[in-house]
């Protein structure tokens, strides 16, 4: 079995904030997680390369990109 260990360039609060879920409710967090790695591979399979390639010195993402 392969495990792939996947850094995760968006938090959970700028998820919720982002489709207005406030910070507090916590039920659904682990399927926010899930779509979130789920929605990054589909980006780094899009662009054809890693998110890990072009985030900034502080681990950031460019704006567009987020």
């Amino acid at each position: 079995m392969i495990f792939i260990i996947m850094e995760i360039y968006l938090s959970l609060d700028l998820i919720k904030q982002h489709l207005n879920i406030d910070s507090w409710y916590e039920e659904e967090d682990s399927y926010l997680e899930h779509l979130c790695k789920v929605a990054q591979m589909q980006v780094e399979l899009h662009l054809g390369y890693s998110l890990s390639e072009i985030v900034d010195e502080r681990g950031l993402l460019p704006e567009p990109i987020e």
